[in-house]
């Protein structure tokens, strides 16, 4: 039960420090074509959908997501979305661009 205890204190505490890092930096548009989130508003010409900006599964956003995500990634268990996740990442209002850090 102490181990739980702390694991849970250290997956917290990276939590807190990478919704400060990252923010909400992983977030897309649904038109792949648009990376910009000021862009990302209105319909797609191509499919007639509503262009949405959205959070990956696993992101920073709030310390719910970052708690899950730091959980992921210390169980090994699809880590590697996590980590291309951030390697895309570019910033708060950028969407993903592959290899851009």
């Amino acid at each position: 039960l102490n181990t739980v205890v702390i694991a849970l204190c250290a997956f917290f505490v990276f939590g807190v420090m990478a919704v400060q890092l990252i923010g909400d930096s992983t977030g897309y548009c649904s038109d792949p074509f648009v990376l910009d989130r000021a862009m990302c508003v209105g319909v797609d010409e191509a499919t007639g959908r509503m262009r949405l900006w959205s959070a990956r599964a696993i992101s920073y956003y709030w310390i719910g997501d970052a708690t899950l995500s730091m959980f992921v990634l210390a169980s090994q268990d699809n880590w590697e979305y996590a980590m291309y996740a951030g390697v895309d990442a570019r910033s708060r209002d950028l969407g993903p661009k592959v290899n851009a850090n």
